[in-house]
């Protein structure tokens, strides 16, 4: 069993729980794919929003049957595990630290678990709490890694990640076309979560630009896309902006309101005093 099966790559998170949940209780199957089955589940329970305690339950116990296989790349697989966690729960220096240990310790051994790696330390919203400590070279790395494996999806998850830096530096026009170029590929591959980040990306653009209007639509169709996924962290992220942003809106609204009022103002004021100026003195 790979880290990720075909339905997690694709983000139909729930679909791909059940098969990792199903592996992991079932007596029949080997140990290590047993452990596998548990880190998977790991994984998709970061995602689906599960319990930090439930999350590290599940991995204490896939810790344990590689302890006893002796298995070193997937020990380290499991600390990229909870290195994820840590991104979710806030945990930002921690989760930077252990991502960087575990992709030298993958390097020369597991393509796939460095990679991994990389795709964590390129994202810039997972180090919004850093600041000048993340390295935005990283996503370039990515890159490279990507294209060097020929892993289309990384390939793919690498612009969408240069796409985020481009903003953070205020190149909009170049992210606009790596979210582009990005969320074609995802399409693609029917990649429901991929897609919805990139439209993301691009709502922050045309928020910046003025053009609410659409911003507002292209929120609402990210969130459409992380709801399909259950993508739980996702889905709060967007929400959040649809909220942050409806209240710009109406702050707009209220502006023109009192900026149309004033006019009427000024406008009922300047023919007042024509009309003053106009009447026929009588003596």
């Amino acid at each position: 069993m790979p880290l990720l099966d075909l339905q997690a790559d694709r983000s139909e998170y729930a679909e791909a729980r059940q098969m990792f949940l199903q592996v992991a209780v079932e007596v029949d199957f080997e140990p290590y794919t047993q452990g596998l089955g548990l880190l998977n589940l790991a994984r998709v329970d970061i995602i689906l929003g599960q319990g930090a305690e439930v999350v590290q339950q599940t991995m204490q116990k896939a810790r344990q049957i590689f302890r006893t296989l002796e298995h070193p790349t997937a020990l380290t697989m499991c600390d990229i595990v909870l290195a994820d966690l840590d991104v979710r729960e806030g945990n930002a220096h921690e989760a930077y630290i252990e991502y960087q240990r575990c992709m030298e310790s993958a390097l020369g051994n597991s393509i796939q678990t460095s990679g991994h790696c990389l795709e964590k330390l390129a994202n810039p919203s997972n180090w919004t709490q850093l600041g000048s400590v993340w390295n935005s070279s990283w996503a370039i790395v990515f890159l490279g890694h990507a294209v060097k494996s020929g892993h289309k999806l990384q390939i793919f998850k690498s612009l969408s990640s240069l796409g985020g830096v481009f903003i953070s530096v205020g190149d909009d026009s170049s992210a606009e076309s790596l979210f582009t170029v990005a969320m074609d590929g995802f399409t693609a591959m029917d990649v429901h979560s991929g897609r919805g980040t990139c439209m993301e990306g691009l709502g922050d653009i045309a928020q910046k630009r003025g053009d609410y209007d659409a911003a507002m639509r292209l929120y609402e169709d990210a969130k459409l896309l992380f709801l399909r996924s259950c993508d739980k962290v996702n889905i709060d992220g967007v929400q959040k902006r649809l909220v942050e942003l409806g209240s710009v809106i109406r702050q707009v609204k209220r502006l023109e309101l009192a900026e149309h009022d004033q006019g009427l103002v000024e406008e009922t004021t300047a023919n007042q005093r024509r009309a003053v100026q106009t009447t026929p003195l009588h003596g």
